[in-house]
């Protein structure tokens, strides 16, 4: 997929609901750089606690990434927990202030299979990881982010796919509707 302006694209959806396959997959076709969340976490930290704390510094991390690239000219693919109303709105703030769009993409699976999939061993560069090795603490984490979920409001510029479709027809939906956007 060839996308000819830097655009600042984010993602939406539960945890486990497939961000992260998307967004690897995604950056590489739109030639976007990927900034992951739970991988810049192990960085900076090497065992991160998923604190507010250490959230807040790896989001202020993220930020500074995406500004630099999408004013070197570079799209990126912003890989976290994106899911308030407040926290798009500051990444469309960066994308304006590289003259560009921020658009979300969300990722809608149903919570039971985003809920399934959290169990799942994940791969993140080279190393196996579970995203929390205690099951309490970790349903106590996906029940509080899904509480605090808030879809996009009708405003925001938002693209929908199904977090159960195949890469190839979440692709090809995106591409649809990516026609119709045009930085300003």
């Amino acid at each position: 997929m060839e996308i000819t302006q830097p655009i600042l694209f984010y993602t939406i959806g539960y945890p486990g609901s497939g961000k992260t396959t998307f967004a690897i997959s995604f950056s590489k076709d739109s030639n976007a750089e990927h900034l992951y969340a739970d991988k810049l976490g192990i960085q900076i930290f090497q065992t991160p606690r998923y604190s507010q704390e250490e959230r807040k510094h790896v989001l202020e991390e993220m930020d500074w990434l995406a500004l630099t690239n999408l004013q070197g000219n570079v799209g990126v693919v912003y890989d976290a927990n994106i899911n308030s109303f407040s926290e798009r709105e500051h990444l469309r703030d960066i994308a304006k202030k590289a003259n560009t769009v921020a658009v979300g993409i969300w990722i809608k699976t149903p919570i039971s299979i985003a809920k399934r999939r959290l169990s799942e061993i994940r791969r993140i560069g080279n190393v196996n990881i579970r995203q929390m090795t205690d099951k309490n603490r970790a349903n106590n984490e996906f029940k509080k982010i899904v509480n605090r979920f808030e879809a996009p409001r009708s405003s925001e510029m938002t693209l929908m796919i199904s977090g159960i479709d195949p890469y190839d027809q979440q692709l090809k939906e995106i591409g649809k509707s990516l026609r119709n956007i045009q930085v300003k």
